[in-house]
């Protein structure tokens, strides 16, 4: 709770200081490590359910593009909607947690479906 309480003071201090819904490079910077971290976590999860349950290299392409579609609506349509969130935001929340899919899809995954 301590690191949340922490955030909310920061991002409210922010708010005041660059206006609602601005956060500044710093909190910025802060929110993109965790959701980078969030997307790795995502591909190594789906890596290991994938393999697991379903057996299949199939499964972790289907997995890994149905989150892909659900950042994508949860970014564009839920965080405005409830939250005001800018577009600007959504779209720097967005690459920092597609990029790394789409490079583990296509790099290091080999590109095929």
């Amino acid at each position: 709770m301590r690191g949340r309480r922490s955030y909310e003071q920061a991002a409210a201090r922010a708010f005041k200081m660059y206006g609602l819904g601005r956060l500044g490079y710093k909190l910025t910077l802060y929110r993109e490590l965790f959701h980078f971290a969030g997307s790795v976590i995502l591909i190594m999860s789906a890596a290991m359910i994938s393999k697991t349950f379903f057996g299949s290299e199939t499964a972790l392409y289907v997995l890994l593009w149905t989150a892909i579609a659900a950042l994508s609506f949860q970014e564009f349509y839920v965080h405005p909607k409830k939250y005001g969130q800018h577009v600007r935001k959504g779209v720097i929340d967005w690459f920092t947690w597609v990029v790394p899919i789409a490079l583990y899809v296509f790099l290091l995954g080999g590109g095929t479906m």
